[in-house]
């Protein structure tokens, strides 16, 4: 396979599996099995359209520009004010999970401060994002390969505990319980028009990319959400993989959270990349100013913990990725009538198809704020 398209692919899946994959067993658990599953393939079908129109919208679009800089050239300076504040809710909110969760597993493991772990792990994660989208793109091809393998020998070990029992139930009543995390989970989309960079002159690969990098966290998501549900059942923790040591013992425990640490830290690289770029090429700023404001108010929501892990979640994922999700598809609907490049693809937007969407996002919004508050 194209070495471009293997890095391409893992950018990715890498921006997409982070920490909601941790919080999914959990809301499962709430809502029912089935109720989450219903979500779970739902969101995953509409969130790879919702990428393949993101990458359609950079291929026809000439220059360089972040996901903010297509929505003030394709909806006006109203798309890129929202675009952005949507983005930073669902970009700051992912890094202060992401660091969140890190430090509570550090804590849990090897019984140091949480709070001392997280600052430390976001300290690592500034020193990689500034050395730029290679060295970025690099470690993520690498903890990619690690994720995979260590889903999948998770799954094996898990597989002889899981009770059945456990994966089953379904509410109606509940099924927006499981949705803001599953938003959460599939969003990813900033890394999209680094992918049009990383594969520079083999844009064609493009799409190829986005739908493997799309399928790849859905695959992941279920068979992890299968062994950690099947095996801890009512008593899911909210990060999945703490309660899944107490069942098992410590070597899950250690192997689990390695886990967690390898997916959390690929999807921190890409965000912040991405909340990088968006400063720095949408904006202007220069890098080092940039590189304060992607941090600092990381390090100072992480201190402060605005929410608990499952609340930041589904905040992030229902309210930002619901609006950048509608936003999308009206970028899309104009890309395709305004934008001054041929694409490598095109995928044919139905009106029908892209008003569904839309007012799932929005349904998704209320009732999201509703089980919340």
């Amino acid at each position: 396979m194209n070495h471009k398209l293997l890095k391409s692919i893992a950018t990715l899946s890498g921006a997409v599996i982070g920490a909601g994959i941790f919080g999914i067993p959990y809301v499962f658990s709430q809502a029912g099995f089935f109720t989450g599953l219903i979500n779970l393939f739902f969101l995953g079908i509409v969130f790879l359209i919702v990428n393949l129109y993101v990458g359609e919208i950079s291929l026809r679009t000439k220059g360089k520009h972040q996901i903010v800089g297509y929505a003030e050239k394709y909806l006006g300076k109203w798309g890129k004010t929202t675009m952005l504040i949507t983005g930073m809710i669902a970009v700051y909110g992912a890094l202060v999970a992401y660091a969140t969760a890190e430090g509570e597993i550090f804590s849990t493991v090897f019984g140091i401060n949480s709070l001392v772990a997280s600052l430390v792990f976001i300290g690592v994660m500034i020193y990689i994002v500034y050395q730029g989208i290679n060295s970025v793109t690099k470690w993520e091809l690498y903890l990619n390969a690690g994720i995979i393998v260590i889903a999948l020998v998770m799954f094996i070990i898990c597989f002889f505990h899981i009770n059945p029992e456990n994966l089953t139930g379904f509410s109606l009543t509940k099924i927006f319980v499981p949705y803001g995390v599953i938003m959460f989970a599939f969003l990813g989309m900033e890394a999209i028009p680094d992918l049009r960079e990383t594969l520079n002159s083999h844009k064609k690969l493009l799409k190829k990319s986005i739908i493997i990098g799309s399928l790849i966290p859905l695959a992941i998501y279920l068979l992890f959400t299968i062994a950690v549900l099947g095996v801890t059942g009512a008593n899911t923790s909210e990060v999945a993989t703490l309660e899944l040591g107490n069942q098992l013992g410590n070597s899950i425990l250690y192997l689990g959270n390695i886990f967690a640490i390898f997916a959390m830290a690929t999807s921190f690289l890409v965000m912040a990349l991405a909340m990088f770029w968006v400063y720095n090429v949408d904006y202007k700023i220069k890098p080092l100013t940039t590189s304060l404001l992607v941090f600092i108010p990381t390090i100072l929501l992480t201190i402060i913990k605005p929410g608990s892990f499952i609340q930041l979640l589904a905040i992030s994922g229902a309210i930002a990725g619901g609006i950048q999700g509608i936003l999308v598809i009206l970028m899309h609907r104009k890309a395709v009538k305004m934008g001054k490049r041929k694409p490598e693809y095109s995928i044919k937007s139905y009106l029908l198809i892209d008003i569904i969407i839309g007012l799932v996002f929005i349904l998704g919004v209320i009732f999201t704020l509703y089980y919340l508050f």
